[in-house]
């Protein structure tokens, strides 16, 4: 079964932003391998984009019928420059593609258990004291890199020097 890609017309079935092809060309361009890709991996990366970025992308969505976050009205990348409403941004697509890569080896989304996260640690003069109900999810550097200029700063934590 071929996954219904998104093209910037607001599908009501759309399930993900690139095909397997683009992702085999992205891993192509990057040296990287997607050996046993396959759907299921791309659909991963969908949930991951989906809903950790959910409430960050710049912009409203474009339309309440559509399937996914994107296409959006009104959105302005970070540096300034607009969004057309009917486009589905490069950083996206490369950001899906790269977890999709990730996903063939390794669990996006694990089960993280809330007694195990640090609420307070210190190293040397440096003490960083968490919320209780801070968030634990997972958080990959290149992916925030890739989408740094589509979505909103993280919020970042308090820290306290003592």
């Amino acid at each position: 079964m071929a996954l219904i890609v998104e093209d910037g017309t607001a599908k009501a079935d759309a399930q993900t932003y690139v095909s397997t092809a683009e992702v085999t060309a992205y891993a192509s361009l990057y040296g990287l391998t997607a050996t046993g890709l396959t759907e299921g991996h791309i659909m991963q990366a969908m949930r991951y984009i989906e809903g950790a970025y959910f409430g960050r992308w710049v912009g409203v969505k474009y339309s309440e019928a559509q399937a996914l976050q994107w296409p959006r009205s009104f959105a302005k990348r970070q540096d300034g420059w607009s969004i057309y409403q009917n486009e589905i941004p490069k950083e996206l697509k490369d950001a899906v593609c790269a977890l999709a890569i990730r996903a063939i080896n390794s669990d996006l989304n694990p089960d993280i258990t809330r007694n195990s996260a640090a609420i307070e640690e210190e190293v040397g003069p440096i003490r960083v004291k968490y919320a209780n109900y801070a968030p634990v999810v997972a958080i990959f550097r290149d992916i925030e890199l890739i989408l740094r200029n589509i979505v909103s700063p993280m919020r970042a934590g308090k820290v306290v020097r003592t």
